[in-house]
């Protein structure tokens, strides 16, 4: 159901709908051996967040760089298509290609290609929590949390 189609009645009930699931989905994941408290859910979400932040940063620097290297040769429309045709190929590339392509290129300090796998690391420890459940409980240690968010914060 298109929602921009639906009566407001109706998209009453797709919320509804929606919220009984969420709870659904709550309450199972609380009683799961593998569940992640708050804390560690928020850890989550803010790994996730920062990583997608530099996996598009890390695209627009290769991007850019190859643009340069042919500016003088390129109208600015054709710039424009090479970069949104170049968005679409780094939605393709594994994270860990693209910054060992921008690091190898020398675009970015060595210091930005260490904070940036270390923040991958920590996105893959989320990305498969199954397998990863040592690593997880190790959030619970607050200076290990701390750590993390260091991390974090030095890749924004």
């Amino acid at each position: 159901m298109n929602e921009e189609k639906s009566t407001p009645k109706e998209v009453e009930k797709i919320k509804e709908e929606i919220a009984v699931l969420e709870n659904a989905i709550e309450a199972f994941e609380k009683t799961d051996f593998n569940f992640m408290d708050d804390r560690i859910r928020k850890l989550q979400h803010n790994t996730l967040y920062i990583h997608q932040k530099v996996e598009l940063f890390l695209g627009g620097v290769i991007t850019v760089d190859l643009i340069m290297d042919q500016s003088k040769l390129l109208s600015q429309d054709d710039a424009i298509k090479i970069f949104l045709k170049m968005k679409d190929i780094f939605k393709a590339t594994d994270f860990f290609r693209l910054l060992t392509m921008a690091n190898e290129s020398k675009l970015l300090p060595k210091s930005f290609y260490d904070i940036s796998t270390k923040v991958n690391k920590l996105r893959m420890i989320f990305a498969h929590p199954a397998s990863s459940q040592e690593a997880l409980s190790e959030f619970q240690n607050a200076s290990n949390m701390l750590k993390a968010y260091r991390d974090l914060k030095k890749s924004l």
